[in-house]
């Protein structure tokens, strides 16, 4: 099973049914989970913070996580992790300690770098090994320069970002 937290209105399951995958998506907003329904994706309408994970334990090969950027963003509160939604961030490694998937995928503003960077060292020192940094989709054929800090990790090799298909 694929576990996507914070999955939103299912841009990351979108990208998986492209590749003949599916996933399970926890979201909190009504809205996206209705479009998410819509569209097919299998959604839990739940806050991370205090859905349980027992039920998942030993089920889940990857776990997706994109947590609320707005305390993170530029544009936004600059809160971070004292901000309404930013302390979300820190639920990420909590799940993943608790499901110790096999691989794990984040993805937030740039400015959330800094704790992808902190919470891969700890994933390291559990068996993983990591990659974090910032890609910009427009390397990727996407029309916009819109940049997104990463954080890779994997039991079973060295993650690596995906190579630029444009300049």
């Amino acid at each position: 099973m694929i576990l996507d937290l914070f999955a939103g209105p299912g841009g990351w399951s979108e990208g998986l049914r492209a590749h003949g995958l599916t996933d399970v998506g926890i979201e909190h907003d009504l809205a996206a989970c209705q479009t998410r329904v819509a569209a097919g994706h299998l959604t839990i309408r739940a806050d991370v913070s205090t859905y349980p994970k027992d039920p998942f334990v030993g089920k889940v090969e990857g776990l997706i996580a994109s947590p609320p950027c707005t305390d993170f963003s530029i544009a936004g509160k600059g809160a971070g992790v004292k901000g309404d939604t930013g302390r979300l961030i820190l639920e990420v490694p909590r799940w993943v300690e608790a499901l110790q998937p096999r691989w794990v995928a984040c993805e937030q503003v740039p400015p959330a770098l800094p704790w992808w960077e902190y919470f891969a060292a700890d994933f390291r020192e559990i068996g993983y090994m990591t990659w974090t940094g910032c890609l910009n989709a427009a390397n990727y054929g996407v029309p916009q320069t819109r940049t997104r800090a990463f954080l890779l990790a994997s039991r079973d090799r060295q993650p690596v970002p995906p190579t630029a298909t444009h300049d």
